[in-house]
């Protein structure tokens, strides 16, 4: 995999790495096939008892890579343009599923923008922790899309309440990590990216 990194450590413990900092670590269609694949294979493995989730670069990830270079969904042959947006969501939502699914509990490791399907990631992870600069927005309705295609509309009520899920969904408005963790979204938060992981792999 060239996008999406693991290191099994001798600790039973698998850093996955998004490994596309160039764009913010964004969602290729190719990455999201690579991080479906990791997930599977994590499911599968014996050898590894929990999982961190982190980007490299500047962030953990932008979200959909927006771009719109030539990159399409597996299985959307033949299909017309309403046919290729269906199949890209599908294909983004069965990314989400693989990260829900997996086994082991995994712990994101969020800095810089955790964003759309990026904080979609963030969600679908057991535990989350992040700097106080991270930032965190249900960003689908700038873009004219809904925050239901990967999961957030289920996962953000069900982990900061309601009101404040409508919010981030309704208006995409960001909030830092201070407040996300204010809004009991995170489990740790740290002050120092320097610190994120060490904290993440301690908690894991």
């Amino acid at each position: 995999m060239d996008l999406v990194d693991i290191d099994r450590r001798d600790d039973r413990i698998a850093v996955v790495t998004l490994q596309r900092p160039e764009r913010r670590n964004a969602l290729s269609m190719t990455m999201v096939s690579e991080i479906k694949a990791a997930f599977a294979s994590l499911h599968r493995d014996r050898a590894v008892d929990t999982v961190v989730l982190t980007g490299a670069g500047k962030g953990f990830c932008a979200g959909a890579d927006l771009s719109f270079e030539p990159d399409p969904a597996p299985d959307s042959e033949g299909r017309g343009p309403v046919g290729l947006v269906y199949r890209s969501q599908e294909h983004l939502a069965e990314m989400i599923l693989a990260v829900h699914e997996c086994d082991k509990p995994i712990v994101a490791a969020v800095h810089g923008a955790a964003v759309g399907g990026g904080l979609a990631l963030a969600l679908a992870c057991d535990l989350r922790v992040a700097t106080t600069t991270a930032r965190f927005g249900a960003a689908f309705i700038t873009v004219g899309l809904s925050s239901c295609d990967v999961g957030v509309s289920y996962f953000l009520p069900r982990l900061i309440g309601p009101t404040r899920a409508a919010e981030m969904m309704l208006t995409g408005r960001h909030v830092s990590g201070a407040e996300a963790d204010a809004f009991g979204l995170l489990n740790r938060l740290v002050d120092d990216e320097a610190a994120l992981l060490p904290t993440a792999l301690e908690l894991a």
